[in-house]
């Protein structure tokens, strides 16, 4: 009977009675050193597009080891065997890198990263984790890898850190009991600032705590847009401040000048056909008095 191989790790099983005489040499070569490199063998390769590791039974080959470290190139697909097995992948190229088994889920580890992939035998999953450095970790700074799903939870204190140009989505929630302290954003020179991709402050609050809005072309606007980006509101500050809605401007600087009227206001009905002419600046004072209370117009 001839030999057969381990399922995952491709180690030879000898048949009872095969080999006499010869059956020490092919245990260490095939099996017991099959066995070393699947527990902390390492493969390394630059990695430009896709690659299927290598599989051979009884004798070295690229799927069996336990730490697969790309060296360079730009990222792809690297083909794993369609087997249990847990991988610890490096990803020292300069875009994502893909593991699967060319069937079921498939799972990325970002540049930079070193994660622990598991390969379910169909699916690969579960990147369970990017390393960081304990020196990050001493210094209060925890880095966020990119590429995935998932919760990040902060139980002390310290700073998020992104890498360079990365794209953020999700919610941050906090519980009641966990919201004190100081949130801090800080990009330009403002404790809390927002800035779009080109480096221009979108919302900032200024040391003082005036929250201030720069968003629209001229850096010094808040704006609503709906689906169709048609402006619905518009706040626009500077040297001439006003707001417009649906692009036409309803309200701007105080008109100055006015002075408080004396007598009766009335706002009362009135019959536009009959109005005395003492009825009707009752109502005119009116009007000038709730335009001025309302700081549309003054003194």
């Amino acid at each position: 009977m001839p030999s057969t191989y381990t399922s995952r790790n491709r180690a030879e099983k000898q048949a009872p009675g095969e080999n006499n005489n010869s059956w020490g040499a092919l245990l260490n070569a095939n099996t017991i050193d099959m066995f070393d490199q699947a527990l902390d063998g390492m493969v390394s390769f630059s990695l430009s597009g896709s690659k299927t590791l290598t599989t051979n039974n009884g004798s070295p080959d690229e799927a069996r080891c336990r730490y697969i470290n790309i060296t360079g190139g730009t990222g792809g697909t690297v083909a794993v065997p369609n087997l249990e097995k847990v991988y610890f992948v490096r990803n020292g190229s300069s875009g994502a890198v893909t593991l699967t088994t060319g069937s079921g889920t498939t799972c990325n580890v970002v540049v930079g990263g070193l994660g622990i992939v598991v390969s379910e035998g169909g699916n690969v999953c579960r990147n369970l984790i990017s390393l960081m450095n304990a020196g990050d970790i001493a210094a209060g700074t925890l880095p966020v890898a990119r590429g995935g799903t998932g919760t990040t939870t902060s139980t002390g204190s310290g700073s998020v850190v992104l890498s360079a140009s990365p794209t953020v989505t999700g919610t941050m929630t906090a519980a009641a009991a966990n919201l004190s302290g100081t949130l801090a954003l800080s990009v330009s020179g403002d404790p809390l600032t927002l800035n779009n991709a080109a480096g221009s402050t979108l919302i900032g609050c200024s040391t003082s705590g005036t929250l201030r809005f720069r968003i629209g072309a001229n850096g010094n606007n808040f704006m609503i847009t709906d689906t169709s980006a048609i402006s619905r509101f518009e706040l626009t500050t500077g040297a001439t401040p006003a707001i417009q809605l649906n692009g036409t401007q309803v309200v701007t600087t105080r008109q100055t000048g006015w002075a408080t009227a004396t007598g009766t206001a009335t706002r009362s009905t009135f019959a536009t056909g009959s109005v005395t002419l003492s009825v009707l600046a009752e109502h005119v004072k009116a009007l000038i008095d709730d335009l001025i209370t309302h700081g549309l117009i003054g003194a």
